[in-house]
């Protein structure tokens, strides 16, 4: 399944925690901040091999955005498709908004408030 990479932002957000994959339908505001409560800090590093809340955050984010996160969806695993994906985020966010992200396909204190950000 390809997406467009960050074009389509969605707006109502229904996400089921304990289903394997989360619905995003709608349109975000781009006055706020993107969040889908698993995780609300910047200091957590999460990587490929990373499991959990955070890493769940940054999955629903991704998908939020239009990103492709795999098959799985919102699972809490940092897999290929999770790490495919944050590498993509940071080449648009460093193209298309002037950021400088390391395009390392991690999650640490620069690229999330990047993730919630909108430039």
């Amino acid at each position: 399944m390809s997406r467009s990479h960050g074009s389509r932002i969605t707006d109502a957000v229904d996400v089921d925690a304990a289903a394997p994959a989360a619905s995003v339908t709608g349109n975000v505001s781009t006055s706020t901040p993107l969040t889908c409560g698993f995780y609300d800090g910047n200091s957590v590093v999460i990587k490929f091999g990373s499991s959990g809340e955070a890493v769940k955050e940054a999955q629903c984010i991704l998908v939020k955005r239009d990103y492709d996160i795999g098959p799985f969806g919102i699972d809490g695993q940092y897999g290929q498709d999770t790490q495919a994906a944050v590498r993509a985020f940071q080449d648009h966010y460093n193209r298309l908004c002037k950021g400088r992200l390391a395009v390392d396909g991690e999650v640490g204190p620069k690229t999330w408030p990047a993730l919630r950000a909108w430039c």
